[in-house]
């Protein structure tokens, strides 16, 4: 997919802001659709008021920085190639999981250091441990901060996708730097015949593997450092990084929330803004004078006031994997055919030209 998305790592201090502050306005905006959508089902006078309502809040959410932003943070693109854009809020809402989590192009990490009596109450290893939080700065002794290049090469070693001999050098390299610092005894022995490796070898092995994953740590580093990924303008432990993912985490939990709480409103919510889609494109083209059993092309739509609206609500529709004036199109001819509606022939009367007539269902 072509993305129009703005790259994190491009956002500057402003951005970061902006995008904190859009994405509450855009929970905010989540909670105001709830609101409409309880009264969803017991309302049917003003449906056409209500859709409309939740469809102006979620083009307020769609076009806002804040949910861009919560899109780049999840990796949430379109699987087709070739499209450009980025995915809807209908769309995210049917996707989005508790599995799923914000995932930066950088290790997102804050180090800390406490104080004696601090770490003391960590090391009691129970399940009170577990759940400490450390609150007060007096606690604090020190932030460290290391690369963000060094962390994320670390964590490619790690998951070994790119090399799983990159990773199974790294456990042996850390191993040995443990089995060291324990002062633990190292055995080094022949994988066919057992035969032990000569004492004054075992310096050789361990230099050949501290050596193997420097250079693969110096490689991948290469390789990080051209795909660019640390942020341009902002420290990539900044805090607000932190709030920003915060934010959207919180975004995240609310949609799922939605889903599953208003899932019955949802569906009526969207059976009903297609078919007021298609009332308003029956209304349209009854009025311009095109044939009756199908939408007209987009660019004879895109020359007649109100053509270019319905062309973006159209473009708006997905089902499955299909989307836009496609779903449009067969939405319309399974409107016409469940209210029979048809060009009816009217006899012929002397004197008066003989025309086709549309019903009453037309002309409501």
């Amino acid at each position: 997919m072509v993305t129009i998305l703005k790259s994190l790592r491009e956002y500057r201090q402003e951005d970061v802001t902006k995008a904190i502050n859009e994405l509450k306005n855009c929970y905010e905006a989540l909670e105001a659709i709830e609101s409409v959508l309880t009264i969803f089902n017991r309302e049917t006078k003003y449906n056409r008021n209500l859709v409309e309502s939740v469809s102006n809040y979620i083009k307020q959410i769609e076009e806002s920085e804040g949910y861009k932003s919560f899109l780049s943070i999840f990796r949430l693109t379109y699987e087709e190639k070739n499209v450009s854009g980025y995915p809807d809020l209908k769309g995210v809402i049917d996707f989005m999981e508790m599995k799923h989590n914000p995932d930066l192009p950088w290790p997102l990490i804050k180090r800390f250091l406490y104080t004696n009596e601090k770490e003391n109450e960590f090391k009691q290893l129970t399940e009170q441990s577990a759940k400490l939080i450390v609150e007060n700065e007096e606690d604090y002794l020190c932030e460290i901060d290391i690369s963000p290049i060094q962390d994320s090469v670390r964590n490619e070693i790690s998951n070994g996708i790119l090399s799983p001999r990159a990773r199974e050098i790294f456990d042996l390299w850390l191993s040995l730097k443990l089995a060291e610092t324990f002062n633990e005894k190292v055995s080094y022995k022949h994988p066919i015949t057992n035969e032990k490796v000569k004492k004054e070898d075992e310096s050789q092995i361990k230099d050949q593997i501290n050596k193997l994953f420097i250079s693969y740590f110096k490689e991948i580093t290469k390789n990080k450092n051209e795909e660019k990924v640390s942020p341009e303008f902002l420290p990539s432990n900044d805090k607000l990084w932190f709030d920003l993912v915060n934010e959207a985490q919180r975004f995240k939990l609310k949609l799922i929330e939605l889903k599953e709480n208003y899932r019955n409103e949802l569906n009526k919510y969207n059976l009903d803004n297609t078919e007021f889609l298609v009332v308003d494109l029956l209304s349209f083209i009854k009025k311009n004078g095109f044939d009756l059993y199908s939408i007209p092309p987009v660019r004879k739509m895109q020359t007649i006031p109100g053509g270019a609206g319905l062309i973006k609500r159209c473009n708006e529709l997905r089902e499955g994997s299909k989307k836009g004036m496609e779903v449009a199109r067969a939405k319309y001819s399974q409107y016409l055919k469940n209210n029979k509606i048809r060009l009816i022939d009217k006899p012929f009367q002397q004197n008066k030209t003989s025309k086709p007539e549309t019903s009453s269902l037309l002309d409501e």
